[in-house]
């Protein structure tokens, strides 16, 4: 796995445990999709032309998504694995953790090229009074 970290970034309102399911969950599904290995690349980055957000991008070499797929990705209980090997939950509850601290995540795929899931967080200087996110658990 390579690492593009920017060093000193703002610090973004999230709860560890929500953000920590997000990463191992995003990790998880890039691993997935490269069973005969590929690169893995994870950035993180400070983006002042959106919204003054930290950005956290995960990268895959592996399948990618088709595209008459992209559509249905955060759906409950749509996966694009085979039958018995995943229950696809993990992208529509990764993509509630976001949007509950007032976040986006953003999906580019090719099929047969890969894909980069990029989360953007509200830097927690950008607002006095921070998001709560419901209990999702």
């Amino acid at each position: 796995m390579q690492k593009k970290l920017t060093p000193n970034l703002p610090k973004v309102r999230v709860n560890a445990d929500d953000i920590s399911f997000v990463i191992v969950n995003l990790l998880t599904n890039a691993l997935d999709s490269m069973p005969n290995g590929g690169k893995l690349l994870i950035e993180s980055r400070y983006c002042k032309e959106h919204d003054s957000c930290v950005q956290i991008s995960i990268s895959d070499t592996g399948y990618g998504i088709k595209k008459n797929k992209m559509d249905k990705i955060f759906w409950p209980f749509f996966t694009t694995k085979g039958e018995g090997k995943g229950i696809g939950l993990g992208l529509a509850i990764s993509k509630r953790i976001i949007e509950d601290y007032g976040g986006k995540i953003n999906v580019a795929s090719t099929q047969g090229r890969g894909t980069t899931i990029t989360l953007c967080l509200p830097a927690a200087f950008k607002s006095a009074k921070p998001r709560v996110a419901e209990n999702m658990h």
